[in-house]
Formats: C-alpha cells, sequence, structure tokens
C-alpha cells in the first residue's frame, strides 16, 4: 500500500528478495543435502530463515550509512488509508533453528547481497 511509485518499487524489490531466496537456497541445499525428505525441509527452512535476516541486517546498515531514514517516510495519505484498510496483526509460524551452521551461512548471503539481478543469474 502506497503511492504508485513506491508500490512499483517495493514490488521489484519483493520479486528480486525471492528470486534470490530461492536461488541460493537452491543453491546451498544442493551442496548440502543428503537426500532425506525431512533434513532438506529443515535446511531449506534455517537457509531462508537466515538469509531474511542477513537481508534485514543489511537494510539496516544502509540505512545508517547512506542516511535513507529521509527516504522512508510514509505519506500522510498512506498512512491514513493504511488506517482505514488494515486490522489487526499477521501472523506466521517461523520454524525452529535446527542447524546453526545453515543459519549462519543464510545469514552470511542474505547480508552481502547486492540487490541487483544479476547476482542470482
Amino acid at each position: 500500500m502506497g503511492t504508485e511509485r513506491d508500490v512499483e518499487l517495493a514490488s521489484a524489490m519483493y520479486k528480486l528478495v525471492i528470486d534470490a531466496i530461492e536461488f541460493y537456497t537452491h543453491k546451498y541445499v544442493k551442496e548440502h543435502s543428503v537426500g532425506i525428505r525431512s533434513h532438506t525441509q529443515s535446511l531449506k527452512d534455517d537457509y531462508t530463515t537466515a538469509f531474511m535476516d542477513g537481508l534485514e541486517r543489511k537494510f539496516e546498515e544502509q540505512i545508517k550509512v547512506q542516511e535513507w531514514g529521509l527516504v522512508l517516510v510514509v505519506p500522510k495519505e498512506v498512512e491514513e488509508e493504511y488506517e482505514r484498510t488494515v486490522s489487526g496483526y499477521l501472523s506466521y509460524n517461523i520454524p525452529s533453528l535446527e542447524s546453526q551452521e545453515t543459519y549462519k551461512q543464510g545469514y552470511e548471503d542474505g547480508n552481502k547481497i547486492d540487490y541487483k539481478k544479476e547476482t542470482i543469474s
């Protein structure tokens, strides 16, 4: 929800992040899977959670270093529309962490991504 330009940018970034998560998760699982379905799913869960944590950390660092805080101001009309439209909280379950090594690698990969499509090609 937001101005048309902001929604387009957010959508493009969201798609890039999804592509990056799929690319890096597939690569990691291919290198570390032992062929047991439950183990593979555990690897995917741990790696994906860590990758998103790494992305969040990188984004927070960029805001501090590049002073993007001013860019992230939500227009008043968007805030008002959000309040009228959205009620309650979204919830989701985060799987338990089964592998510290998988989490570590996912976090590092998420934290070093450069937000360019070429990195996942």
